[in-house]
């Protein structure tokens, strides 16, 4: 039991969380505790979720993106919502350039902060799924409480319910890939060394 190994996953993601300088020592440290302290006196579930929320811990960077991200998206939903257009394109314009730019930002100051293309990557991914689940609890309130004919009215002229669902998790894949663009325009500019490509 006491050489049971936390998540592997979970050990995985807070190595591309933490900058390099900390990699060794503070997951080192979460390791020993969790196999000295936490694993002997827990079950295996309790145990494994205990060191998952230390991680998680160490994940308020990628909360705080999930958030930005979510706030961009719910904000054009709404304002769709409640003041319906039927042109569309400048809007769709401006939301699409600010997502990229901070898709690119939010690769970008992971690469640097860690020196891993990969955590620029993952860093990205993350977010963009932490951004679909609080858009989609942000749209539902919305919904449950402003819904009117004249809202039904707009949410259909702007794509549909289903649309305003779904099109945070359709983002993840593109998305990521334009983290990953930022992540590596970092890493390439970035004279710290030593860097990684993992």
């Amino acid at each position: 039991m006491m050489s049971d190994p936390p998540p592997v996953w979970a050990d995985a993601w807070l190595r591309l969380l933490l900058p390099a300088r900390d990699v060794d020592t503070v997951s080192g440290d979460l390791m020993e505790e969790y196999r000295e302290n936490v694993r002997p006196t827990r079950s295996r579930l309790a145990a494994d979720t205990w060191y998952v929320q230390q991680v998680s811990r160490f994940a308020w960077r990628i909360w705080a993106w999930g958030l930005v991200l979510a706030a961009l998206y719910v904000s054009r939903m709404a304002y769709d919502w409640f003041v319906p257009t039927s042109n569309f394109a400048p809007r769709a314009e401006v939301t699409t350039l600010i997502m990229i730019s901070t898709l690119l930002v939010v690769g970008a100051s992971s690469t640097l902060r860690t020196r891993s293309i990969r955590a620029g990557v993952i860093s990205t991914a993350s977010a963009l799924i932490v951004s679909a689940v609080l858009s989609a609890m942000a749209l539902a309130f919305i919904y449950m409480n402003w819904r009117s004919p004249a809202m039904l009215a707009a949410i259909q002229g702007s794509g549909g319910l289903t649309e305003a669902f779904t099109m945070p998790i359709i983002m993840i894949i593109p998305g990521t890939i334009v983290g990953a663009i930022g992540a590596t325009i970092a890493w390439f500019r970035s004279p710290s060394k030593p860097r990684s490509t993992d």
